[in-house]
């Protein structure tokens, strides 16, 4: 293994832009008003002038109406009327509100001469990691816009984690062939509401990675199939490709990253935490790992791959390579005809990088005025993305743990307590600072190169013998490479050498431990 030197700045560390920095709405107080009266069956029949121009809130625009100028909507509904109620789309009548009046209307109505709308569900199912956040994150902020023409956002980012995990982690759960909540209300309320949207005629996109590897069983799909989906013309999935040494960095950084709701890094090894399910009668009992390096993890992926319910490496045995994307189509393909594929990679002349515009633009035919929209208020050269998790601190709390150090005065910390405390000498307070690292071997980064290559150029084929395609590729890769994102920190160096005084309180923690072991009675 080779041994460099990198950097430990927060400068490097990829931050993720808060939803507030990114709700430069592109609707007006008006617009918003106008959809959400006609969305309750209100009868809209003509088109505010506003909609008809691109008109940005800034923080210099005139504050909102107060709460008793704005449409009373709660108190207006029954509480069992209340259809997902942190959704912003909430309908309360079985008609066709006369929504738009533009011409994507009339193009959505050239096929039914009594002008009725074929109605249109857009799943994006991901996988994971593949600019989902990104997509999601603009749908919600443009919502307003997208429903002018007639394409209405169910999907993350307005309570997920009350709404879709539930429903696809309890509905259908992975290791039983029960589906606990067919008749409980979530169930009930999400088929309900999609009913709703059909019933107005409605074009709904229905955003979420978490249907990546959910349903398993043949009657979770007939569950979606003949009860959610149903009531659409057609129902076409969207599944989102990410070269795939982009891919498996990414996902190995958030399976292992040291958050609150990952329950593996919450205890250390030989530790049990005890988690309530999405069953409310099932408490799990789960287990903390230790945190594999990057190579470690990349040579075995399957190990690891219980900790995250999803199924990405399918291949047929343990030899065999599939792209992630290959394993969600294939688990989609038995059962819908419709599949497509979107490409974050690709650019076009209008849209530059921006992966939002290339979305809307490519993917939601008719969706004109919000394609302008987006493509007008957008930077085309960013994108919005999750940070870049570095793992450097946990695994120098893993080995802290492995040499017996958590203990004394750090034993009533949690894991995560103490991997933070770790992260916080690490970065130490903005200053920039070096740690040694330890890189794959070259064997290894050039299996990654040659899988990432051949499976774009399976997938895509066309796109690979474009110039976008197998030179970008090779570029993309070699950036990863130099920069040594596959790199991981020498923990042996910051624990045992004395390249910095920072880690004197996990030295002299070692120094305890060696003192009270060398003065135990031998056996």
């Amino acid at each position: 293994d080779d041994v460099h030197r990198r950097s430990a700045n927060p400068a490097d560390k990829m931050m993720t832009m808060t939803l507030e920095q990114q709700e430069a709405t592109t609707t007006t107080v008006a617009q918003k008003e106008w959809i959400e009266n006609s969305l309750r069956g209100g009868g809209a029949t003509t088109t505010p002038q506003l909609l008809t121009t691109k008109t940005t809130v800034t923080a210099d625009d005139p504050p909102p109406p107060t709460p008793t100028q704005q449409p009373k909507i709660q108190e207006e509904q029954e509480p069992e009327q209340r259809i997902l109620e942190n959704d912003n789309v909430v309908l309360q009548q079985q008609q066709r509100p006369q929504l738009l009046v533009k011409e994507t209307t009339q193009e959505a109505r050239k096929s039914d001469p009594k002008g009725q709308k074929n109605t249109r569900l857009l799943l994006h199912v991901g996988p994971h990691k593949t600019a989902t956040t990104t997509i999601q994150t603009g749908l919600r902020k443009h919502r307003y816009t997208l429903a002018e023409d007639n394409y209405f956002y169910v999907g993350k980012l307005d309570d997920e984690m009350d709404v879709f995990r539930p429903i696809f982690q309890a509905c259908f759960p992975f290791d039983s062939d029960e589906y606990p909540c067919h008749e409980q209300t979530i169930w009930r309320n999400f088929v309900k509401k999609l009913q709703q949207h059909c019933d107005a005629g409605h074009n709904v996109i229905l955003s979420s990675e978490e249907m990546s590897n959910y349903p398993q069983k043949d009657e979770h799909w007939d569950m979606l199939k003949n009860e959610a989906f149903a009531c659409f013309d057609s129902v076409e999935i969207i599944l989102t490709y990410r070269r795939y040494h982009e891919w498996m960095l990414s996902y190995y950084n958030n399976m292992f990253r040291p958050v609150q709701y990952n329950p593996y890094v919450k205890c250390w090894p030989g530790q049990f935490k005890e988690m309530q399910t999405l069953v409310t009668d099932i408490v799990e009992r789960v287990e903390g790992v230790l945190i594999p390096t990057f190579e470690e993890y990349f040579e075995d992926p399957r190990k690891y791959e219980h900790l995250q319910n999803h199924d990405y490496f399918c291949g047929d045995d343990t030899k065999t390579f599939l792209h992630p994307l290959e394993c969600t189509k294939r688990h989609y393909e038995a059962h819908f005809d419709n599949i497509s594929i979107f490409n974050i990679h690709e650019r076009t002349e209008k849209d530059g990088n921006n992966t939002l515009s290339n979305f809307v633009c490519n993917f939601l035919t008719g969706a004109m005025n919000a394609c302008e929209v987006i493509r007008d208020t957008e930077d085309k050269n960013v994108t919005v993305r999750n940070e870049m998790m570095d793992l450097d601190a946990q695994l120098i709390a893993d080995s802290a743990y492995r040499q017996g150090l958590i203990g004394s005065k750090y034993d009533s910390m949690t894991r995560i307590e103490f991997t933070q405390m770790v992260e916080d000498v690490y970065w130490d307070d903005g200053e920039t600072s070096e740690v040694d690292i330890i890189c794959p071997d070259s064997s290894l980064l050039k299996k990654l190169k040659k899988q990432s290559l051949k499976a774009e150029e399976r997938l895509l084929p066309e796109f690979y013998a474009s110039s976008q395609g197998k030179k970008d590729l090779k570029a993309s890769f070699a950036r990863y490479k130099e920069e040594k994102l596959y790199c991981t920190v020498d923990v042996e160096s910051v624990l045992e050498g004395d390249s910095s005084d920072k880690w004197q309180f996990l030295k002299q923690q070692k120094q305890e431990v060696d003192l009270k072991n060398d003065a135990a009675p031998s056996a």
